[in-house]
């Protein structure tokens, strides 16, 4: 065979020839891709199949993006956005899925990958390392300056996984790989923008009813786990206008709402282990939160 000597002129293609219907997978490096055709009438790959095989082992979790932000405004005032980012809550562009040969999914669960602060290094931000539609967020603290900017990445989702499981894992630090992936798939959002498996896998990752079906399955003989009093859940949902108490094991649990001034604002009780106090009709403001489910009790002070 000739040596061909590319001058950028050239690209090497695969050409298959099957039945309509036929599916071909080809696997590559992990430098190697496939372009956009320039010639009509040629069908060319769809992205099923563009994640890396890195993220498919068997004892890993694979994770994929969604947008939760298009806009911000950076540290000098001005405000910016996405070129195309697609719509808030849908999958983001870069999120890599497929079908895999063995007949897996990938991603097995997505998180927020595409308009998060994260934290930038000083020296990096001072040495001119990020432009002034980046940075975000500044504190400082120890005579040093701490810096924030917009990232977005499957590098962005992946560690906010980490930081789910890290706190599952402080609940049951017995939990397996299996068992987180168990507790994620029951728990995952399937929210009107989840729609293909193949590009969602199990929806998306929901920390706080996660780390709730932990805390159950710990009193219910599933691991062997203490349950003390900070495991009496206290959240903002809906928005924050709705106060969420859950406590493991629990037959009964109330909840009271009260002003800073001591007046009680608003109740309610429910029988089981969580209950739900409704506060949409309270003016804004500071309230101090107390619940208890007949053998322990807990204080938040929340803002409406």
């Amino acid at each position: 065979m000739p040596t061909i000597k590319n001058k950028g002129t050239y690209n090497v293609g695969l050409m298959v020839e099957a039945p309509a219907g036929v599916r071909t997978d080809v696997y590559g490096s992990a430098v190697s891709s496939f372009a956009t055709s320039l010639l009509p009438g040629i069908d060319m790959p769809d992205a099923n199949g563009s994640v890396s095989g890195m993220a498919c082992g068997h004892k890993t979790i694979c994770v994929g993006a969604f947008t939760t932000r298009t806009t911000w405004t950076t540290l000098s005032g001005y405000s910016y956005s996405y070129t195309s980012p697609g719509a808030v809550n849908s999958i983001s562009k870069f999120s890599s899925w497929g079908d895999l040969i063995d007949g897996r999914r990938m991603p097995f669960i997505t998180a927020p990958g595409m308009g998060i602060n994260s934290s930038y290094s000083s020296a990096f931000v001072k040495a001119g390392g990020a432009g002034d539609g980046t940075l975000v967020a500044m504190a400082r603290v120890n005579n040093k300056d701490h810096y924030w900017g917009l990232e977005q990445g499957t590098s962005m989702a992946c560690p906010f996984v980490s930081g789910v499981v890290a706190l599952w894992l402080e609940a049951d630090p017995a939990l397996t790989v299996d068992k987180i992936k168990d507790i994620m798939s029951s728990t995952a959002i399937k929210d009107n923008n989840v729609t293909e498996a193949t590009v969602w896998g199990a929806g998306k990752v929901d920390a706080y009813n996660g780390i709730k079906e932990v805390l159950k399955q710990a009193v219910s003989g599933i691991a062997d786990v203490a349950v003390d009093g900070d495991d009496l859940l206290i959240s903002q949902i809906d928005g924050g206008r709705t106060v969420d108490v859950f406590s493991a094991g629990a037959s009964k649990v109330e909840v009271q709402l009260y002003t800073v001034g001591g007046a009680m604002a608003a109740s309610a009780s429910a029988d089981g282990d969580s209950v739900q106090l409704s506060a949409e009709n309270l003016a804004p403001g500071v309230y101090i939160v107390r619940a208890g489910d007949g053998s322990r009790t807990a204080t938040r002070k929340i803002v409406l």
